[in-house]
C-alpha cells in the first residue's frame, strides 16, 4: 500500500485573524527586541506588507547605539531609539513603532 501525505502551509497572519485559512507563499524570519528567531508565513497579501515594512526599516530605521543594548538592570534593559522625524527617544523598536503611528501617522 502507498500512502502520500500532503502538507499545506496557511498564512500566519490570516489565522490571527480569524480570517479563512489562506496558502501561504513566503516564509520570513523575524527577531524583536531580543526574542529568539521565528518563522513567519504569510500569503501575498501580507507578504506585500512585510515587504512595506522592510522599506520602511531600511528607509527611516535607526541603530541603537551599543552603550543602550549592553546595560544590564531591570530599569535600563530596553533600548534607546531615537525617532528620526522629531528626536524623541523611545524604548526599543517596538516604542518607536508606536510612537511614529500615534504622532507621525506611520504605520510601521
Amino acid at each position: 500500500m502507498s500512502r502520500r501525505a500532503v502538507v499545506t502551509i496557511t498564512c500566519d497572519f490570516c489565522a490571527a485573524e480569524q480570517a479563512p485559512e489562506t496558502f501561504a507563499t513566503e516564509t520570513v524570519v523575524l527577531k524583536f527586541n531580543g526574542d529568539a528567531p521565528r518563522a513567519v508565513d504569510a500569503c501575498e497579501e501580507h507578504a506585500a506588507e512585510l515587504t512595506r515594512l522592510r522599506t520602511v526599516v531600511r528607509s527611516r530605521g535607526v541603530t541603537p547605539g551599543k552603550e543602550a543594548s549592553t546595560s544590564t538592570t531591570s530599569s535600563d534593559r530596553f533600548e534607546v531609539v531615537t525617532c528620526p522625524v522629531c528626536g524623541k527617544e523611545c524604548r526599543g523598536g517596538t516604542g518607536l513603532s508606536a510612537h511614529q503611528r500615534a504622532r507621525h501617522g506611520v504605520a510601521a
